[in-house]
């Protein structure tokens, strides 16, 4: 997200919302600058609505399920917006797990209530994000981590599409490779029981939390794509949780797998 381009909201649970506002470095925002709206749509003293408010007040309103609203402006998916096919973000389900449903659209041209009643029609129709003409994204989630994770990914597939596309004509899964994705089911795997081992891992989990967050800072993965892991022995490893964002993996998140079982609580990564 760049400086001053975009905002971030989240509804909390008496209905107020909380929205960053313009002509603020998105950096570093401070509590005392965020824009308070009441749940009878009032905003606080001296702050006068946008476009941007009335889009996240129109938002929550279609969708009782979302929690929080990114918007940003990315390169990469203007690009795409402007070179692609709409529907290339469905064309694979593991794309769609990641970020759901994705729509393409222009964004409001005027502030009227038409207008704006027009382009939130789409997330009444289901879309999750929406990625718009010169406007950026909008993403949403349940939580402002998942609407994050939801912009991060985008955003990273969006690179990962130009760059493939310098290196030849872009090709797609055939009903075959769907239907082996889409019948796809996790491995149900088998805690391990037992005392705690005796052995110290803690090298091994040190080695494993530097390569991750070493890949995240690099661009080389985002939040929740990757899966690594690091062999302890003949019959164990350690591997990467699903479902955790691996910017803020700790030694304690890593999954112990021995002869097919898994230490009990998280749940090791399906990449």
């Amino acid at each position: 997200m760049l400086l001053m381009d975009g905002s971030l909201s989240v509804l909390d649970d008496d209905a107020n919302i909380f929205i960053t506002p313009s002509e603020v470095e998105m950096l570093n925002p401070e509590p005392c600058e965020m824009i308070i709206i009441g749940r009878n749509g009032k905003l606080n003293e001296s702050v006068e609505t946008t476009v941007e408010i009335e889009v996240h007040k129109a938002i929550y309103k279609a969708r009782l399920d979302v929690r929080a609203i990114c918007r940003a402006y990315s390169p990469a998916l203007s690009v795409i917006y402007n070179s692609y096919n709409q529907n290339i973000f469905s064309l694979h389900p593991r794309i769609l797990k990641l970020v759901g449903n994705t729509h393409i659209s222009e964004y409001i041209k005027d502030s009227s209530e038409d207008s704006i009643n027009d382009f939130i029609s789409r997330f009444s129709n289901g879309a999750s994000n929406i990625i718009l003409d010169n406007a950026g994204v909008i993403t949403t989630g349940s939580t402002l981590l998942e609407a994050f994770q939801k912009l991060e990914n985008l955003d990273h597939i969006a690179k990962a599409i130009i760059k493939a596309n310098k290196l030849g004509e872009l090709n797609f899964p055939n009903h075959e490779n769907l239907k082996f994705f889409n019948d796809f089911k996790p491995k149900q795997y088998e805690g391990l029981r037992g005392r705690k081992s005796s052995v110290d891992f803690s090298s091994h989990k040190n080695e494993l939390i530097s390569l991750i967050h070493n890949s995240y800072k690099k661009d080389f993965i985002t939040g929740v794509t990757g899966s690594f892991s690091v062999k302890t022995n003949t019959n164990s490893f350690f591997i990467s949780p699903d479902g955790i964002d691996k910017q803020y993996l700790g030694n304690e998140d890593l999954v112990l797998v021995n002869k097919g079982k898994v230490s009990t609580g998280n749940i090791p990564d399906d990449n």
